[in-house]
């Protein structure tokens, strides 16, 4: 209990709160809107709009390039050639990445700040890694 509370804040915990609460949340309306043959407007999987995405496109980090297009899909290419696929979402200031590594694996940011050439996001496990990218022009 004391590592917990040493190693995360109380927004931390409010972030994963509201994260999980949204996904319970969609997939209860989901589920009850199927069983009642009602459609919702959405599509099963929301297509993110680079207009209302500021995170769409190309960013270069210390690490890797990250592609995240508006069809949510996202590409991580390493230096060394190395390439991830994926998928990801943005609900609030939480971005979700899902690396389909034969084993899916959820990574979860917390986005500190999105101005125009910069993306910075931050991991929310214990580690907290912080990355900065910045846009690359194509």
């Amino acid at each position: 209990m004391k590592y917990i509370t040493e190693t995360y804040k109380p927004n931390d915990y409010k972030n994963f709160i509201d994260y999980e609460l949204k996904t319970i949340q969609k997939t209860a309306i989901d589920k009850c809107a199927k069983d009642y043959g009602v459609e919702t407007g959405e599509t099963k999987q929301d297509k993110p709009k680079s207009e209302s995405n500021p995170i769409v496109g190309n960013w270069k980090t210390e690490e890797y390039d990250l592609t995240i297009m508006d069809n949510g899909d996202l590409k991580i290419e390493y230096p060394d050639g190395k390439l991830l696929k994926g998928r990801w979402k943005l609900d609030g200031n939480v971005f979700t990445t899902t690396i389909t590594t034969g084993k899916d694996k959820d990574i979860i940011y917390k986005v500190l700040t999105t101005s125009g050439d910069t993306f910075i996001y931050q991991t929310l496990d214990k580690k907290k890694k912080t990355y900065k990218g910045e846009r690359i022009k194509k």
